[in-house]
């Protein structure tokens, strides 16, 4: 921001001091003559911003002057307070997508030809919240954390996020890779109850015992039968032979 001093004396005998309106601050300024320059950061596009400037002259004359700038619209690429929009191809995917991104700003991006957009919706307590869409799922990241993302419901990874770094609250450092890994689930243990089969076709320690202790029994009751038809059989021969 330039700052022409108009004076009729024409001797400005040291800088000026601009203060910003909206917060009190105070910004540098260099030169000490008729044309003196300063500079201000952090602005928000499409903002206005006012400025109180104050001079002396070298007979010790002091005045102020208010200044109002409006800074440009937002690009559709980016902006310091986010919205912003970016696209992904899918070679970039392929190799991994790194880009820097403010709260609110958007990436898209395609997978196994469907369009699908990433979203930095939220930055608090060193974690980032993310939403992946076509059909929408949200997740939360902490720094150095990368999650994977079915993005169209059918069993099958299709991109991987991580969160690289945080910038306060207003910037996360997110890489897309993009991935083909089928979801597998671990089935769960089969229960064991006594005296279940555990195994098809084995029975289990207690089937197989009651089974031993009955075949047992009628191998004792077949003896006690054929030993009274053999003694019944020793009594007749002995009758008939009196």
């Amino acid at each position: 921001m330039a700052i022409n001093i108009s004076d009729g004396t024409g001797a400005i005998i040291s800088a000026c001091t601009v203060n910003k309106t909206s917060t009190g601050t105070l910004l540098s300024v260099s030169g000490t003559t008729t044309a003196q320059t300063t500079s201000d950061s952090g602005l928000t596009c499409n903002t206005g911003y006012t400025y109180n400037i104050t001079c002396t002259d070298a007979a010790g004359n002091v005045n102020s002057s208010l200044a109002t700038f409006t800074t440009s619209a937002c690009s559709a690429a980016s902006s310091s307070s986010g919205g912003g929009s970016s696209s992904a191809t899918p070679s970039e995917l392929a190799t991994g997508f790194t880009k820097t991104l403010w709260v609110g700003e958007l990436v898209s991006f395609k997978a196994e030809n469907k369009s699908h957009v990433f979203i930095l919706l939220k930055i608090k307590n060193n974690t980032a919240d993310v939403q992946l869409s076509s059909i929408p799922i949200k997740a939360t990241l902490a720094v150095g954390e990368s999650k994977k993302f079915d993005l169209n419901g059918d069993g099958t990874y299709e991109i991987l996020v991580k969160l690289n770094s945080l910038t306060g609250i207003s910037k996360a450092d997110v890489t897309l890779t993009s991935i083909s890994e089928t979801i597998t689930t671990t089935p769960a243990a089969p229960e064991t109850t006594t005296g279940a089969t555990t195994d098809a076709g084995t029975p289990s320690t207690g089937d197989s015992s009651d089974a031993t202790q009955k075949t047992g029994s009628l191998l004792w009751l077949w003896i006690i039968i054929i030993l009274v038809i053999i003694a019944v059989i020793v009594f007749i021969i002995y009758q008939r032979r009196k």
